[in-house]
């Protein structure tokens, strides 16, 4: 069951290997165009925020690269 949404436009960089699950990650699904998966979100404690990662058949199919601006539908899991 999906709760919560948001849509926020942000910037793909490249990002150090992401932590082992249970380091604060949250489950959630994704929306970048007509693609849709389920990931978990990072917490990014330098940068106060959360990584989203967007897998590179993802980006390929939307057209996506690295220092391009994206907006992307996020829904936390329970």
């Amino acid at each position: 069951m999906a709760v919560g949404g948001a849509h926020r436009q942000l910037g793909v960089r490249r990002a150090a290997p992401l932590p082992p699950a249970g380091f604060g990650s949250v489950k959630v699904e994704v929306t970048l165009g007509a693609q849709r998966w389920s990931t978990s979100v990072f917490p990014d404690a330098q940068r106060k925020t959360f990584v989203v990662p967007i897998k590179a058949a993802v980006r390929r199919a939307e057209g996506v690269d690295v220092g391009d601006r994206v907006t992307i539908g996020v829904e936390t899991l329970l």
